[in-house]
């Protein structure tokens, strides 16, 4: 910050004297502009994380704090802290909102116990839409809307949201069997994520949800049977491949996902126009940024859990992923009947995924298409 001093009375007084020494001689007084540098302290966000440090997604905050700064001149600092740094994984969003953070990045269906709006608002089949409709439904279909609403208005909670992490598509899972169908699974205690934790329950699955950071623990110890978190390189990461040799991908569960970034809504409505406006553009260009370098991590991490750990990657039946999808349009009509906000979210979907989902089925080339042509011998499941 520059502020401008005019010194004009101080240049004359000092050539007062100049005046009545000289007397009748003209004497010519300047008038100067001095700039004076004024430090000012940059505001700083504590952000907490839901997962440790050595897995990827916490690179999505990291690269974020990098935006946020360069793109403020270093007004804004973003502390990034890893999970369990000052609250469980599961009370970050509670903990923004009274203040104890000044923000989290986590994921919504880890509070799916307070709305179970939760799902859809965050991952799900959500009507055949891929990763970009959905980034396309919160800020052209008015999901970025309902996210505050759901978190202001249905949960009270005192905090603003940005969707900032896409990791899907995600895999089914680690297990200690063959999967040929959901049959095979019943019994399994498996650790599992929002929706799927639903629908997998529903049909008779010991689900449990637990955090990144407790889920190898919980298979060493024999807690759990199976466990999906990602895939790819963040399964690496936790070192599934050294408990668990059989994975199946893809899983129905989080085709579409995105965990978010809440701040306190008070401290984001004190920042200045131009440093909310930072913090939304960063998080934007985070995510889109992000998902690319995560894709191409997943590639290198399929072929390393063949070619290096020797995992049986299989592929997951169909026969699964349809069940998936016929229990789930269950739950979903049953919650809408329940839940007023909820059917307000997956009507919203549905309207904006009725129009974009056939749209791009009719006119898009499949992927598959010209990616056969070229790469089919490198299919590596079929």
């Amino acid at each position: 910050m520059r502020k401008k001093f005019i010194l004009t009375l101080v240049v004359l007084l000092a050539s007062l004297p100049i005046l009545l020494a000289c007397g009748d001689k003209e004497v010519v007084v300047e008038e100067r502009i001095v700039e004076v540098e004024k430090k000012v302290e940059p505001i700083t966000f504590k952000v907490q994380a839901a997962w440790p440090t050595t897995n990827m997604i916490y690179d999505n905050l990291v690269d974020f704090a990098e935006r946020v700064e360069k793109m403020s001149g270093g007004r804004l600092i973003i502390e990034h802290l890893p999970a369990g740094a000052i609250v469980p994984a599961f009370e970050i969003q509670d903990a923004t909102s009274v203040g104890v953070l000044d923000g989290g990045h986590t994921a919504m269906g880890y509070i799916v116990g307070k709305s179970r709006a939760a799902i859809p608002l965050s991952h799900g089949p959500v009507f055949g839409m891929d990763m970009v409709d959905m980034w396309g439904w919160y800020y052209n279909g008015g999901g970025i809307e309902l996210l505050q609403e759901w978190y202001q208005e249905e949960l009270g909670l005192n905090v603003v949201s940005f969707p900032i992490a896409p990791t899907g598509p995600q895999a089914l899972g680690w297990f200690n069997r063959e999967i040929n169908s959901l049959d095979d699974m019943i019994g399994l205690k498996f650790r599992i994520y929002g929706i799927g934790n639903e629908v997998f329950g529903r049909i008779g699955v010991n689900v449990i949800q637990l955090p990144g950071g407790e889920i190898l623990p919980a298979l060493e110890r024999g807690v759990l049977d199976a466990a999906e978190w990602v895939g790819g390189r963040m399964d690496l990461q936790l070192g599934f491949q050294d408990v668990l040799n059989i994975h199946y991908t893809p899983g129905m569960h989080e085709p579409v996902t995105y965990s978010d970034l809440v701040l306190n809504k008070d401290k984001f409505d004190a920042l200045t126009p131009d440093l909310q406006a930072i913090i939304e553009a960063a998080a934007n260009q985070t995510a889109f940024r992000w998902w690319t370098s995560f894709a191409q991590e997943n590639a290198k991490a399929y072929q390393e859990m063949v070619n290096i750990h020797g995992v049986d990657v299989r592929k997951t039946p169909d026969s699964v992923l349809r069940e998936f999808l016929r229990i789930y349009d269950e739950i979903v009509a049953e919650d809408s009947a329940k839940d007023p906000f909820y059917a307000k979210v997956v009507a919203s979907q549905r309207e904006y995924a009725k129009l974009i989902v056939p749209y791009r089925m009719s006119t898009w080339p499949a992927y598959d298409f010209a990616g056969k042509w070229y790469w089919e011998d490198e299919i590596f499941l079929k």
